[in-house]
């Protein structure tokens, strides 16, 4: 990650064309991962492209976690 650059989350939602409460769903429900600098939460740009190549999944099977026992986990 040294030498990788850092978005911010308003730059972040340019990217996904989301608002900003909806990039922030995102980081919560683990689905995009973003590190802490400060008060700032960050998302790393190559992450970030890999997910959109990916087409909005950050992992098979779809937008969230899932349990070893196959229950969607941070759900509402």
């Amino acid at each position: 990650m040294v030498g990788e650059r850092l978005l911010t989350v308003a730059q972040a939602t340019e990217v996904l064309h989301l608002s900003v409460a909806g990039t922030y769903g995102l980081i919560r429900a683990g689905v995009l991962p973003a590190c802490r600098l400060g008060r700032s939460l960050r998302l790393s740009e190559r992450v970030l492209a890999n997910f959109v190549e990916a087409g909005g999944r950050a992992w098979p099977g779809g937008w969230r976690k899932r349990s070893s026992s196959g229950e969607a986990v941070g759900g509402r």
